[in-house]
C-alpha cells in the first residue's frame, strides 16, 4: 500500500455557507440600497418644471427603499442560511451603543471637529415642517423612514458588514469560511467601512461598529449584530424625533 492510499481520502472542503449565492445575498441588496440612495440624492436641489427647487428625500428614500425591499424578497430565503441565534447581548449592546454614539456625536460636535474635517455641514430633513402641507404623507413619510431605519438598514448593513466584508479581507476563499470568526485584519476593515459609510459621526461610527464586532465575536451570531444595530437605530430615531435633531439621520 502506497502512502498516498494509507492516508485515506482527501477531506472535502468546508460547505459553502450561503450554497454559492453569497454574493446575492450579502451584498446586493445592500449594494442596490447604498446606488437608489445616491441616485436619489442627485435629485435634491434639482428645479422642477414650474421653476421651484423642491425637495424630493421623501420620495426618492421611499422608492430607494422599496428598491431595497424587493430585492430582500428576492434573496429573502438566504438569510436563513445564517442561523437564527439570539442572545441578550443584541439588545444590551444597542441600549448601551445609542449612549455611545449620541455621547462621541456631541463631543466631536463641540470639541473635537473631526466629523467637519470629512463633511463641512449635513443637512437634516424635518418631515413636520417639509410635509406640513400634507399630514397623511408626514405621517406615512416617518412610517416608511422608521421601517428603514429599524427593520431594512440593521438586515442589509450588518449581513454585508459581518457576512462577506469581514471574511472577504481574510481570503480569497472567503465563503467557506465560518461566521462569527474575528481576526485583527477584519476588525480593522470594519473601522474603515465606519469611518467611510459615516464621515460625520467618525468618532461614533467607530466606537459602535466596534462594539457591534465584539458583540460578533462573542456570540457568533449576525442575528445578534442585527438586533444591535436594530435597537440602536430605533432609539436614535426616536431621540431624533423628540429633539429635533434632523441630521443625525
Amino acid at each position: 500500500m502506497n502512502d498516498a492510499a494509507s492516508k485515506g481520502p482527501a477531506a472535502a472542503p468546508p460547505p459553502l455557507l450561503f450554497r454559492g449565492k453569497g454574493i446575492l445575498i450579502l451584498v446586493v441588496p445592500f449594494l442596490v440600497y447604498v446606488v437608489a440612495m445616491s441616485v436619489g440624492g442627485m435629485l435634491d436641489g434639482v428645479v422642477a418644471g414650474d421653476g421651484e427647487v423642491r425637495n424630493w428625500y421623501p420620495s426618492s428614500y421611499t422608492a430607494a427603499l422599496g428598491l431595497t425591499v424587493l430585492t430582500m424578497l428576492w434573496v429573502g430565503r438566504g438569510y436563513a442560511h445564517a442561523p437564527f441565534s439570539f442572545s441578550w447581548l443584541g439588545p444590551a449592546v444597542g441600549v448601551v451603543g445609542i449612549f455611545v454614539w449620541l455621547g462621541l456625536w456631541w463631543v466631536d460636535q463641540e470639541f473635537l471637529g473631526f466629523g467637519a474635517v470629512f463633511v463641512s455641514s449635513r443637512e437634516g430633513f424635518d418631515p413636520f415642517t417639509a410635509l406640513r402641507g400634507d399630514p397623511t404623507w408626514m405621517k406615512l413619510f416617518l412610517a416608511i423612514r422608521f421601517l428603514g431605519l429599524v427593520l431594512v438598514v440593521p438586515i442589509i448593513e450588518e449581513f454585508f458588514v459581518r457576512g462577506f466584508l469581514m471574511r472577504y479581507v481574510d481570503s480569497r476563499h472567503w465563503d467557506r469560511l465560518p461566521l462569527g470568526k474575528v481576526t485583527r485584519l477584519s476588525a480593522g476593515a470594519v473601522v474603515v467601512y465606519a469611518l467611510a459609510s459615516h464621515p460625520a459621526e467618525p468618532l461614533a461610527a467607530v466606537a459602535w461598529f466596534s462594539m457591534v464586532t465584539w458583540l460578533y465575536a462573542r456570540t457568533g451570531s449576525i442575528w445578534d449584530c442585527v438586533v444591535a444595530h436594530a435597537t440602536t437605530n430605533l432609539l436614535l430615531g426616536l431621540y431624533v424625533v423628540a429633539t429635533g435633531t434632523w441630521q443625525l439621520w
